[in-house]
């Protein structure tokens, strides 16, 4: 892996710690910090010899934008969460986007059992003031799309990406 990849790939790992972040804080995720993304995983991808066929890059961008766009209008995730998918998604070719989207899945459901334990704690707790840890409020997914994606992309190095 070449140095810019490395650079890029950190670069879209922070990115994805600053939407996390921001959507435990208040249960929002920045357009800036999903297009941050998105350029991200783009210029990452024009870095990445073992990229898959060109086609399969767009195609999981418009896998995961249209299901997020389905989820969202349930109301089961956030119209940010939706968004950060479909940005991360880019990165991935077909096979790869099996595993970000299982990743994601576990992440979610490791962090809504994590936060059903957190939420718990003493109403004085002074991390209350962070929308995501509050009772009653909705699952901050935002951070297992991160976690996800993060986890997805680390399988790149192991590909020698």
């Amino acid at each position: 892996m070449t140095l810019v990849a490395w650079v890029l790939l950190g670069l879209f790992w922070l990115l994805l710690a600053a939407a996390a972040i921001s959507d435990l804080r208040s249960l929002r995720i920045s357009n800036s910090i999903v297009l941050a993304t998105f350029g991200a995983a783009i210029a990452l991808l024009f870095v990445r010899p073992e990229a898959g066929a060109w086609w399969q890059h767009p195609a999981s961008f418009a896998i995961m934008l249209g299901t997020g766009m389905v989820l969202f209008n349930a109301g089961w995730v956030g119209g940010g969460d939706a968004k950060l998918a479909a940005a991360a998604a880019i990165l991935f070719d077909l096979h790869e986007l099996v595993w970000f989207v299982g990743a994601t899945a576990l992440a979610g459901g490791l962090l809504t059992v994590l936060l059903l334990g957190v939420r718990r704690l003493p109403l004085g707790h002074p991390n209350r003031r962070w929308l995501g840890l509050a009772i009653g409020r909705s699952i901050p997914y935002g951070v297992a799309i991160a976690v996800g994606a993060a986890a997805a992309s680390s399988g790149l190095i192991a590909a020698g990406a």
